[in-house]
Order: structure tokens, then C-alpha cells, then sequence
């Protein structure tokens, strides 16, 4: 299916050029995730929130091939999460004050606290993404509401 894909894609790639069709680019995603509620660029942040973003951001770096994000929780816990677990909003009582995303990903919230319940639709993330307490209510206010997520890596160049 994937060899599907990529064939038809440079074949449309191919055939708009020899047409002279031209290309229409959509809007870069790191902009159209930086428009989401809770999303700050980096370049915005200053002070204690700068340092506990590049912290969380090394943490996830270093968190192994499938890590994809790091959160910091009030009281100071931070947590590296890979693929496929159980990303908490709210972890040992203390709620999420800030996640930097090192990977891109599609995540879905759950309305259970431990990834049951009704599904979100997917929201993608791309790596660099900070999304912090003060600007969001939560950190995972994106997740409409939901109570905690489950993320999977986007396929592709993102």
C-alpha cells in the first residue's frame, strides 16, 4: 500500500511539472500546529519556562529511539514517554505543567485517565513543538479536554 502511495504521488508530482500545472504549497505544519490553543514557540519563551523547555527537550532526545515527548508534572516529576503508552495528564496527583514534543506524532485523547474511554480525533505534533500550562489551562488541554493520550509516529518526512 505505502509503494502505492509513493508511486502515485510521483507520478502526480510528474505529471502536474509536464503539464505545467502549477504547484500549490499548503502552509508549513509547524505553523499549523503553532496555532493550536497551547502551542508556544520557542523563541517565546523566556526565564524558568525557556530552561525547562530545552531541559525537557534534551530529556526527550535522550529518552531512546521511540521516546517522543517529555512532561513536566507539578512538584517537578518529569517523565519521558515513547510510542504507544499511556501519556498521563495527570500523574501520582500532580497535573502537567509543560510537554516538548521531540518527535513528530499523531496523538489521541482519551476520556479516562488511563486511556480508555472515548477517542479524540488525532492531533499531529511535529518535533520542536512546546506546549506549556500557562498559556493552555494544561499542557494537554489540546487533547480537548481529554484526561490522558496515546501517540503514534507520523509516517513520512514531517
Amino acid at each position: 500500500m505505502k509503494l502505492l502511495s509513493l508511486i502515485a504521488l510521483v507520478f502526480a508530482t510528474v505529471a502536474h511539472t509536464a503539464l505545467g500545472i502549477p504547484q500549490v504549497s499548503a502552509p508549513s505544519l509547524p505553523d499549523a500546529v503553532g496555532d493550536l490553543e497551547g502551542a508556544v514557540p520557542m523563541e517565546e519563551l523566556s526565564g524558568a519556562a525557556l530552561e525547562d523547555a530545552n531541559n525537557l527537550g534534551k530529556l526527550c532526545e535522550d529518552g531512546g529511539s521511540n521516546a517522543y515527548v517529555a512532561v513536566k508534572y507539578k512538584g517537578g516529576e518529569e517523565v519521558v514517554y515513547s510510542y504507544n503508552m499511556c501519556l498521563l495528564g495527570t500523574r501520582n496527583g500532580n497535573r502537567d505543567v509543560m510537554a516538548v514534543f521531540c518527535k513528530s506524532v499523531t496523538c489521541y485523547g482519551h476520556s479516562n485517565y488511563d486511556c480508555t474511554g472515548d477517542m479524540s480525533a488525532g492531533i499531529m505534533y511535529v518535533k520542536g513543538t512546546v506546549v506549556a500550562a500557562e498559556t493552555a489551562g494544561t499542557a494537554f488541554k489540546l487533547f480537548l479536554n481529554r484526561q490522558s493520550a496515546t501517540c503514534q509516529a507520523l509516517e513520512g518526512p514531517v
